[in-house]
């Protein structure tokens, strides 16, 4: 039988994120070739808490 012993990990996180995100079409029509695009500001924050996430404690197991 072999034993793990493990950590509990418990935390609260904050977070802000700034991005760029870009949409790009590319068309023809008529022998012309159109691109079309977009750029988009992306602007995230929030808060996330984190209970009772296990990580073992060792590499390897006890062996008993």
């Amino acid at each position: 039988m072999c034993i793990f012993p493990y950590w509990l990990y418990s935390c609260q996180m904050k977070g802000d994120l700034q991005a760029e995100g870009k949409t790009v079409r590319v068309w023809d029509m008529a022998g012309m070739r159109y691109t079309e695009t977009k750029v988009y500001d992306i602007r995230r924050q929030g808060d996330m808490n984190v209970d009772s996430v296990a990580r073992n404690a060792l590499k390897k197991p006890i062996e008993s």
